[in-house]
């Protein structure tokens, strides 16, 4: 009521007096008020994208970005009234942004919002009104400063224009050319050289834009030095529908860095792509020695099978070379100097009962979590106990009940996990041993009142 009854100039004022001692509304109102001019607006922009803290926590990104925001709605208009000053004006936003951004946790990533919205609308200007062909050193100071590395060149290159396009052919290959000539040919495994990756990029760009695929392809040949590279070609040739050549590629990238998951990884694809599954399962075998789950043990299975394998006889060899694992295992921590001697000796049969679960197999499942000697993890026991039916109810109470001391463990007010594990698990009692373990509960843990007092009645 108080707003309402003021006059227009009687808000202004007290909005003016209020803002000379509160710098981001006054930087609010100078960018508003600069809309129509592009000096006086770069200047507002400059002002309201300012930050002088050394370091920017997200509670100040969320202010901050919240601030920036508004630059977007002030700079869209100029897409239509002249985009040679919208191209400046974005130019010298992201500038002003980047400056900001390296000393930010934009954990949230509200910051690369803007940044992204900004080049959105630099793109627009650049194919509304193309520059001349030295914007590129600008555009290349710029893409340096951000901290995102969020400039994809070649759709930059596209809207760019000619007068660019040519200068930055003539200036890829002129660097990169230069670069091979001053620098040794090999660079050492897993010692990448950022320039050297940049001028490289730059130069692939290039050619990928002229159009010619087979130049591009050679370019990757003769410049293979990083794994990263291997599965650049693979999957250039693979987008070609060049198959053959990708799989080539894919087992010479394997072949010189063995023990790189990417590389492995793609000539993986590449034998499952072209049907080769006997190709395919030593390197799903590998795998799975290095990392026993669920997931990866079923596509071995299936691959075995469709490489020429009984089904049932390959299964029964892994579950044998698990449990011979789990068997080792057990001689290693038995010969361990640094075993406590009150530590819990038992084979471990997560992994096996995990296998049993992704068969759907809960009943060979359930009598390997209660072989008397074994241990399992508490996850696997309360995602098995999850699975059984109503029907095996005291099964799955016997095993969230070895789940729930672990959970109460580590638990700390307002108890939430606990009090869940807790109704879950007098789900699934009858009404007697509900209420002897809920008194128990209630005696043993007696000291930690939010947990008594979100147990169930």
């Amino acid at each position: 009521r108080f707003v309402q009854a003021q006059s227009a100039p009687a808000l202004a004022e007290r909005l003016w007096n209020w803002a000379q001692n509160e710098p981001e509304l006054m930087a609010d109102l100078q960018l508003w008020a600069a809309s129509e001019d592009p000096q006086a607006l770069r200047v507002a922009i400059t002002e309201l994208l300012k930050d002088e803290r050394e370091w920017l926590e997200r509670v100040y990104v969320n202010r901050y970005a919240q601030r920036a925001g508004q630059v977007l709605a002030q700079l869209t208009p100029w897409l239509q009234r002249d985009p040679l000053v919208l191209r400046d004006l974005c130019e010298h936003a992201l500038q002003a942004l980047y400056a900001v951004a390296v000393r930010a946790d934009d954990g949230d990533g509200q910051m690369s919002d803007i940044g992204d919205g900004l080049l959105a609308l630099l793109l627009q200007a650049l194919r509304a009104a193309p520059p001349p062909s030295d914007w590129l050193d600008r555009w290349w100071a710029l893409a340096e400063a951000d901290p995102w590395e969020m400039w994809d060149e070649g759709t930059v290159l596209a809207a760019a224009g000619s007068a660019v396009q040519a200068r930055y052919h003539a200036r890829v290959q002129t660097d990169w050319q230069a670069w091979k000539q001053t620098h040794s040919t090999v660079v050492p495994d897993g010692d990448p050289n950022s320039q050297r990756s940049l001028l490289r990029y730059r130069y692939l760009i290039s050619l990928r834009s002229q159009g010619d695929a087979q130049a591009v392809t050679a370019a990757m040949i003769e410049s293979l030095q990083q794994p990263a590279e291997f599965v650049e070609l693979v999957q250039w040739c693979q987008a070609q529908g060049w198959h053959d050549q990708a799989l080539h590629w894919a087992q010479t990238g394997a072949a010189r860095y063995p023990h790189d998951k990417s590389c492995e990884a793609l000539l993986l694809h590449c034998y499952q792509q072209q049907g080769d599954y006997a190709a395919a399962l030593p390197l799903l075998r590998r795998r799975l020695q290095a990392q026993p789950s669920a997931s990866t043990y079923s596509a071995v299975l299936d691959t075995a099978e469709r490489a020429g394998h009984d089904r049932g006889a390959y299964r029964a060899e892994l579950f044998d070379w698990i449990e011979q694992r789990e068997t080792e295992e057990i001689e290693r921590q038995r010969k361990s100097p640094f075993r406590p001697r009150d530590a819990l000796m038992g084979r471990r049969v997560s992994v096996q009962i995990n296998w049993h679960l992704a068969e759907g197999n809960l009943d060979a499942a359930l009598n390997l979590a209660l072989t008397p000697g074994t241990q399992c993890d508490m996850h696997t026991l309360q995602t098995l106990a999850q699975q059984l039916p109503p029907a095996q109810d005291a099964a799955a109470v016997e095993l969230l009940l070895r789940v729930f001391p672990s959970v109460m463990a580590v638990a700390s007010s307002p108890y939430s996990d606990a009090l869940k594990l807790v109704r879950t698990i007098t789900a699934r009692m009858d009404s007697v041993q509900k209420t002897v373990w809920l008194a128990t509960l209630r005696a043993q843990y007696k000291p930690k009142r939010n947990f008594v007092a979100g147990l169930p009645a």
